[in-house]
């Protein structure tokens, strides 16, 4: 739940959308600025949450203008506000550079491959499935990917496993679908999921059920 929020005891809660953990500053929003400033005031608490985004917590009713104006003036709300189903669901693992284990891209590839999905699912008119993506540099799975709706796994630079059929709350293993896919491959593949699933969902189904019943779960394995 992203945005404003009020508890029973009458406390305010702002959730901010932190695209893959990383709290910046740049041409976008000035995050980092944005939450020391909001800290400096000392009128709230700071949570942080299992996908990655930090709710700004704990806010009094008189206080909760001051903090608005802040996420505001430094585009911390329309940064919310604007962002994808798709891109507020998807996770990418920290990765290259920084992890030694990382055999491909994590958080700084996703944001941009999570770009050309959002093209597609406009294409089949799917922008409002909030469709559960995970990233990892390597199978050891720090973002979850193999309970993700589309999980991606890193085998080698620009290579990743693609895995599909998670649920929505993290209960169900994905399988396997097709091996060592480069960006253009993976966007073929999703393509031709999407098409599909935009035209055979059930109602309320997610991609995820979808895949599982679908004959896209019975092909076999192909690297790219």
């Amino acid at each position: 739940y992203y945005e404003w929020f009020q508890s029973l005891e009458g406390l305010w809660y702002y959730t901010v959308f932190v695209e893959n953990g990383r709290i910046t500053d740049d041409e976008g929003m000035a995050l980092k600025t944005a939450l020391r400033e909001v800290a400096s005031q000392g009128k709230a608490n700071f949570r942080f949450t299992a996908n990655q985004n930090i709710i700004i917590s704990d806010i009094a009713t008189q206080d909760k203008p001051s903090i608005h104006a802040i996420l505001e003036h430094f585009k911390v709300i329309r940064h919310t506000r604007q962002a994808s189903l798709v891109r507020k669901n998807s996770m990418g693992c920290v990765a290259l550079p920084t992890c030694p284990l990382a055999l491909a891209e994590g958080q700084r590839y996703l944001p941009s491959l999570i770009s050309r999905i959002e093209e597609l699912l406009y294409k089949y008119q799917l922008e409002k499935e909030d469709i559960i993506i995970r990233m990892t540099g390597c199978p050891n799975g720090c973002a979850r990917p193999s309970v993700a709706e589309i999980g991606f796994v890193g085998t080698a630079i620009g290579k990743y496993h693609m895995y599909l059929g998670g649920d929505k709350q993290g209960l169900r293993m994905n399988k396997i679908y097709k091996e060592n896919l480069n960006e253009l491959n993976i966007l073929i593949e999703l393509d031709r999921l999407f098409s599909a699933f935009s035209n055979e969902k059930m109602e309320k189904e997610s991609f995820g059920d979808y895949f599982l019943r679908s004959d896209f779960a019975g092909e076999n394995k192909i690297s790219g």
